[in-house]
């Protein structure tokens, strides 16, 4: 995981991208009246206006996240080589989303013959450090970094892994997913795709009309720039405003947001209509606060994780929080064991990219008591390849 990177992205407002923005400046040089229509141009303003602010808003209609089943999942790779033994490493177990991940990477990795063990780094990179050194004097075969970002602390564990020839794949352990200089691969949704989901879904749902404050953990590359992503995306609406970017350790919002809550509220009151979140975490505890402030009509979308917790809540339609963009865990579990397997048997990162999942209460209705991917085929496409003669 990257040491505390504290900066806040200074994010310049793009050229307008809508012709209702020189529209709008149109306005603003105050035509004088229109004598033979009598009646003043603001009447032309607001039917302009009528028209074109639909089309001022990205994704009018229903937002929505394309099926990771629509990037086609591999079909090819090499068979399974059992035996292996792995170590999960989590950056700290309060990310819920993290002990999800490890689930089905364990069930996948045992359904091949590996043996699974896990370890809690408790957000300390020395620790981190500490538990990669071991992982290399036991002999492990490989280690998954579960939210665990490149620093210099971890950087002389992960050389002597590499020479001692253990591979090392993460999960979010990168601001991209893909290959990187310290690990074979990095499984991840992209986090534009995720920020502009979340953005796009607060445009959709208030008409573009929004006061939004955006809650961060600056510690982590991936949550910096889906904040950056976020701003840039409502940017383009001209009837939303970033209120503030508050900054709190996804470890600590159980406790600190609450009390932030009440302060924002004292500061922006009405204002002040939606929250985004970089993790499902943020809104756990933030219910009983709104309430108390008389909020409830306040509205609460994450762009990350869909937490068990989250989707709760969500199902339920009794909390703020409305949505969530949640990475395919179970899909994201079983393609950690796959890349895993490829750098077993010398071959390269599979290249696949899964995509994010709106989540609102309708669509987790659709589903019913099903798994969030369970519409995506990964499981039987994964063992086609590790075990292509199993019947």
């Amino acid at each position: 995981m990257a040491q505390a990177n504290k900066r806040q992205a200074n994010i310049v407002p793009p050229k307008p991208r809508h012709n209702i923005e020189r529209l709008k400046s149109c306005w603003q040089l105050r035509l004088p009246k229109c004598r033979h229509l009598q009646f003043d141009c603001h009447i032309i303003w607001t039917i302009a206006m009528a028209i074109l602010l639909p089309m001022a808003i990205p994704h009018w209609g229903e937002v929505q996240a394309v099926p990771a089943s629509d990037r086609s999942l591999p079909t090819s790779g090499p068979v399974s080589l059992p035996g292996k033994k792995v170590l999960f490493i989590s950056y700290e177990y309060s990310n819920i989303s993290i002990t999800q991940v490890y689930r089905n990477f364990a069930y996948a990795a045992r359904l091949i013959g590996w043996s699974v063990d896990m370890a809690n780094g408790q957000g300390d990179q020395a620790r981190i450090g500490r538990l990669i050194m071991s992982a290399i004097r036991n002999r492990q075969d490989g280690i998954v970094l579960g939210s665990i970002q490149f620093s210099p602390a971890i950087a002389p564990a992960l050389k002597a892994a590499r020479l001692a020839r253990i591979k090392v794949v993460g999960w979010h352990a990168a601001a991209t997913p893909g290959p990187s200089p310290f690990i074979f691969t990095n499984v991840a949704t992209r986090s534009e795709e995720v920020a502009r989901l979340a953005a796009d879904f607060v445009i959709h749902d208030s008409q573009g009309r929004a006061g939004v404050v955006l809650f961060n953990d600056s510690r982590f590359d991936v949550a910096n720039e889906k904040i950056r992503q976020m701003q840039l995306e409502l940017a383009h609406c001209i009837g939303c405003r970033v209120l503030k970017v508050v900054d709190i350790p996804i470890s600590l919002a159980a406790e600190r947001v609450p009390d932030y809550v009440i302060r924002l509220n004292s500061l922006y009151g009405k204002r002040w209509t939606y929250a985004l979140a970089i993790n499902d975490a943020y809104f756990d505890a933030i219910g009983s606060s709104l309430h108390r402030v008389g909020r409830g009509d306040l509205r609460a979308i994450s762009a990350g994780d869909g937490s068990e917790r989250a989707l709760g809540r969500i199902r339920l339609g009794f909390s703020q929080q409305i949505a969530t963009i949640s990475d395919p865990l179970g899909l994201q579990g079983w393609q950690l064991v796959d890349e895993l397997n490829r750098a077993f048997s010398g071959q390269s990162p599979s290249g696949f990219q899964s995509t994010p999942l709106l989540l609102t209460r309708e669509r987790l209705k659709r589903l019913g008591p099903s798994e969030i991917d369970a519409e995506m085929p990964y499981q039987p496409a994964y063992l086609a390849i590790w075990k292509p003669n199993r019947r």
